[in-house]
């Protein structure tokens, strides 16, 4: 490219790898199959740690969850680091945020270094207008009179408001709304309205396929998925209840999610791409839903949660990429595509490759830090110390070619928990059922990562998390971060 590029990357809340038909068959995702056949797919991709704020923490800093401390602990985003966006924003390029992660916003400083930086959360701070997340959340039907008659029903019961500036939050931000639509109509919308100066950075975080999984009519089944929220930490507990048709009826919803996602991004990616335009599509974790006797994310460093698609396309390069990737690389790789050096004039080490620069396996390390006190302390009330135990587990990982070794930590000590560890041969087991029993490949992994571990240059985080509205707490709890 003789230009340089504009850079999009659409990061797909939740999304596991093996949830794409160009991963694992089929026809479920045709739209970002077809992307992934004009560029490239990379087949062993892994987030850095399980959750979304410490993937994009180490995405927007290029450290690791153990060095910039944005994690259960404190979810803002550590201010001691330069961000990819900064570098960008410095370098000439405008860069462009939109979230419908509530987590990905100004409140938790994740918006730091975008020139431009939207959320499908927040339709006005005006008291005197009619408050649409509300309305919205509480809806029952997707199409259809009954829908317009709620509608006419909201502002009539509203009148005293605005309510002329009230239709015109509701038409710039909801106008293609559906029930089960968690922001990607909203986020298609202002994707295909801004006007983008050239170079861009692009940065989208789309929240269809995160749990609770409710798509819209038409997809998943006609029941909705069992209520199992407070029990997102092991499916086989005690307390927990799920039936082997109620974990298949979760699974097929989540399918549902992805099928809607994949026609949304099919409807805005002719949208953003020209002949100069690097696209990403990737997740920042993915999901157990009862693999390995977790629910949902945050938990074990298995495939399900931290196997993620990778695909870019609009480089001169495309077909399979069988190495496994880490992708933190993404600060290196943004960075390599827009001429920028990513160690120039920071004081920090830029973790993970550039993924376009090597076709060799690159040694990729993950985190997992337990959850929050208050979570930990309710899934101890609903299913007792041993699952209660599990949701507050530190543990570190590391690939290396086809194998994954995890080991538990021990923050406390700043040692490790365990004597040994879990060694698996991914490829030759993908759901990790099975460990490899290889004394040699084993000694030769935790040699690596007690090499990685005895590498982290951790910084205290001073930010601070500023004082949350009533909505962004309601929408926290609703996706299960608090209690």
């Amino acid at each position: 490219m003789s230009e340089r590029p504009d850079i999009v990357v659409l990061m797909l809340d939740s999304v596991r790898a093996d949830a794409l038909s160009c991963y694992a068959g089929g026809d479920l995702t045709p739209n970002i199959d077809a992307i992934a056949d004009d560029g490239l797919l990379f087949e062993n991709a892994f987030a850095p740690a399980t959750w979304t704020v410490p993937t994009h923490a180490s995405l927007f800093t290029g450290a690791y969850p153990g060095e910039h401390g944005t994690d259960k602990g404190n979810s803002y985003l550590n201010p001691s680091y330069t961000t990819l966006a900064e570098r960008l924003s410095g370098a000439g390029y405008e860069t462009v945020l939109y979230s419908n992660n509530v987590h990905l916003t100004d409140e938790f400083g994740f918006t730091r270094g975008f020139d431009v930086a939207e959320s499908s959360h927040a339709v006005s701070d005006d008291e005197n207008v009619i408050d649409w997340n509300e309305f919205i959340a509480g809806r029952d039907h997707d199409s259809g009179p009954r829908k317009y008659l709620e509608i006419l029903g909201h502002v009539w019961k509203n009148r005293d408001k605005d309510v002329v500036q009230s239709l015109r939050n509701a038409s710039q931000l909801k106008y293609n709304y559906h029930f089960g639509d968690n922001g990607a109509r909203a986020t298609n919308r202002f994707l295909t309205d801004y006007e983008f100066d050239s170079p861009s950075f692009v940065f989208v975080n789309y929240m269809e396929a995160h749990n609770p999984f409710e798509p819209p009519d038409g997809y998943g089944t006609d029941e909705g998925s069992p209520d199992v929220e407070g029990w997102k930490y092991d499916s086989g507990m005690p307390g927990a209840d799920l039936t082997d048709e109620q974990k298949e009826t979760l699974k097929e919803n989540y399918r549902g999610e992805i099928a809607y996602l994949d026609e949304r991004i099919g409807d805005v990616y002719d949208e953003l791409v020209d002949e100069n335009t690097v696209f990403v599509v990737t997740a920042d974790h993915g999901v157990a839903i009862a693999d390995h006797g977790y629910l949902y994310h945050g938990t074990g460093l298995y495939n399900p949660v931290t196997k993620v698609p990778l695909v870019v396309a609009g480089t001169d390069r495309s077909g399979r990429i069988d190495h496994s990737v880490g992708l933190i690389g993404l600060y290196r790789t943004v960075c390599q595509l827009a001429g920028i050096d990513p160690e120039e004039g920071v004081d920090s080490t830029i973790r993970g490759s550039d993924w376009l620069s090597v076709d060799a396996n690159r040694d990729v390390y993950m985190e997992r830090q337990g959850q929050a006190a208050d979570f930990v302390e309710q899934v101890r009330a609903v299913q007792g110390n041993r699952a209660a135990a599990e949701a507050d587990k530190y543990e570190r990982a590391l690939v290396r070619g086809r194998h994954k070794y995890i080991r538990e930590w021990d923050p406390e000590t700043e040692s490790w928990a365990t004597e040994g560890g879990e060694l698996y041969d991914y490829v030759e087991t993908p759901d990790e059922s099975t460990e490899l029993d290889d004394e040699d490949v084993r000694a030769t992994m935790r040699a690596a990562l007690d090499d990685v571990a005895d590498s982290l240059e951790p910084r205290e985080n001073t930010g601070g998390v500023s004082d949350l509205d009533s909505d962004v707490e309601d929408r926290l709890q609703e996706l299960g971060y608090i209690t």
